[in-house]
């Protein structure tokens, strides 16, 4: 199966088990954090285009949670690589606010926000506090 067949295959199972209410969001994130910093064979850019598929679907408040259990601790520390962090940020927030779903608290995103700059990684870092505000 071609690697964009398998990326909308996982957007169809994360669509199944969010509407079951099968699936738990937040280790979610974290099993994708394991996958993309752990063993390397996950790529940021392509977890995103697989979310974004997901919730193009209508996962938007699923998707919405799955950034903080894949971010949260790892912006401090490095290890969650810089290519696709911009654009995952961006979905977060964009899930968030149209979701209305606040997700969790993403440790260490606080300070990123905090950092000068004008970079999308950052725009979007101070994009989704405001997206997690009730």
């Amino acid at each position: 199966m071609p690697r964009p067949a398998e990326r909308v295959a996982a957007a169809d199972a994360f669509l199944m088990l969010a509407a079951r209410q099968d699936l738990d969001e937040e280790q979610f994130g974290r099993d994708l954090a394991a996958l993309l910093t752990g063993l390397g064979c996950l790529k940021v850019s392509r977890v995103v285009e697989s979310l974004a598929t997901a919730a193009q679907g209508g996962a938007h408040p699923d998707v919405a949670v799955v950034p903080a259990g894949l971010l949260s601790g790892r912006l401090t520390d490095g290890t969650v690589p810089a290519a696709g962090l911009g654009k995952l940020l961006t979905l977060a927030a964009e899930c968030a606010e149209r979701s209305r779903r606040r997700p969790p608290p993403v440790e260490g995103l606080a300070e990123l926000a905090a950092r000068r700059g004008s970079s999308l990684v950052l725009k979007s870092a101070r994009r989704l506090p405001d997206a997690m505000t009730p």
